[in-house]
């Protein structure tokens, strides 16, 4: 890139603590476009930026970091490579390879050396919501991937603690008494992996739950566009594995809408923000943005069903 009013080339400023990661997309070793946010599922990240990975210091990170692949994948650790050509052996890895042959992603994770240039390459280390902990460049550490395994599983331990007062609660709308007793009953009888097809059900369900989502969502959020339910289906919190709202498929997915039906003391949890659980009581709803990373959790129940949809803008009708 360069920069009209100076002709000069503009450099991308490398992240600091506590910055959040962009949705990086970049293509893989086949060529097939990836994104940073769709690659992850709660854990640390790791990043390690090698401009050359054949030879000097970009050699060696690599080296280190097939040494300590085990390592990183013990202690659940998401592990990249940002690079402009391939490494000569990325199967020994454990990393998603990244080719970057313009350097702007790699320039967020390279700081300045004390002559303005930036680090010929470095390990940095994201918490589970994508933003950065730390860098370790290359010119200060001889051995930055240590640095970082070190960092992560630090993180690791921190995430597996036990729940205690929030320190980074996730930003999610829990609403209580959305849906009556009797109501939940009927829901969780049909069982878990069951849509609710039933018409006069369904327009029971769409009433209660939009009146009041609505209303929470503009004075919480200002979120004003017209939004409509996804099919409603009945899901088993003791068996539904993490995922994020929205998906290539249906990109106007924005909210996504879970309610407790009763049994099993179900909750949702976020591994990005940490361990706790946001539990739902009969006829309580979580709402919350489809971007995020989410787990229902089962409680003390061995099945716990749970009504889930999402809110979605409709599909433009010119």
């Amino acid at each position: 890139m360069t920069d009209a009013a100076t002709g000069g080339a503009v450099r991308v400023p490398a992240l600091a603590p506590g910055d959040r990661a962009p949705n990086l997309t970049l293509p893989d070793l086949g060529g097939r476009t990836r994104k940073l946010y769709l690659e992850v599922t709660g854990g640390p990240v790791v990043v390690v930026t090698v401009p050359d990975p054949l030879s000097g210091p970009g050699r060696v990170a690599l080296d280190g970091l097939a040494r300590r692949a085990g390592q990183f994948r013990q202690a659940g650790a998401h592990c990249f490579v940002l690079t402009r050509r391939p490494p000569a052996d990325p199967d020994v890895l454990g990393a998603l390879v990244w080719i970057d042959p313009y350097g702007d992603a790699m320039a967020l994770f390279r700081p300045s050396r004390e002559d303005g240039e930036p680090s010929i390459a470095s390990a940095a280390v994201l918490d589970a919501n994508q933003r950065l902990v730390a860098i370790f460049p290359a010119e200060s550490y001889g051995d930055p991937v240590a640095e970082a395994a070190r960092l992560a599983e630090t993180l690791a331990a921190a995430m597996t603690a036990g729940a205690h007062d929030l320190d980074r609660p996730a930003p999610v709308l829990v609403l209580p008494r959305l849906l009556p007793s009797g109501l939940c009953d009927r829901l969780a009888a049909r069982g878990a992996g069951q849509p609710v097809q039933d018409p006069d059900t369904v327009r029971d369900v769409a009433q209660r739950l939009g009146a009041r989502l609505g209303n929470e969502i503009r004075r919480v959020f200002q979120f004003r566009p017209v939004l409509r339910f996804d099919p409603f289906r009945i899901v088993d919190a003791a068996t539904t594995a993490a995922a994020r709202g929205a998906t290539e498929e249906q990109p106007r997915r924005r909210f996504v809408v879970l309610v407790g039906l009763g049994a099993g003391n179900p909750g949702v949890a976020f591994p990005e923000f940490g361990p706790h659980v946001y539990r739902l009581e009969k006829g309580a709803a979580a709402a919350f943005s489809c971007e995020l990373l989410y787990r229902p959790d089962a409680g003390s129940g061995t099945a716990a069903p749970v009504l889930a949809t999402a809110l979605a803008e409709p599909q433009s009708q010119a």
